[in-house]
């Protein structure tokens, strides 16, 4: 996997990932939005990586499936500290 493909990837999963978590907050209030956000994104990450390397003809390699799974943990690193950041400054922004 190249970096720009990871970098297309990230910023793709991050913004569904993100989506995904908020709704599982309304749902499931009272689990820790964290707990939510690790299990969406790695699933989300890992899940669409290898289904994007399916519909791209990538061979699964060590390497591969290695980037799958970081882009997992990445994909968690944005998701939660992504949109409740975003929000705040969108409404520090609008005071």
């Amino acid at each position: 996997m190249t970096l720009e493909l990871f970098l297309t990837f990230l910023t793709g999963g991050s913004a569904v990932s993100s989506l995904i978590v908020q709704a599982l907050k309304k749902t499931f209030k009272n689990t820790p939005s964290n707990l939510l956000a690790l299990i969406s994104s790695v699933c989300v990450g890992f899940i669409g990586c290898l289904l994007a390397y399916m519909y791209m003809d990538i061979p699964y390699t060590l390497q591969n499936v290695t980037s799958a799974l970081l882009l997992g943990v990445a994909m968690f690193v944005g998701s939660t500290c992504g949109y409740d950041k975003v929000i705040q400054l969108l409404r520090q922004f609008g005071e």
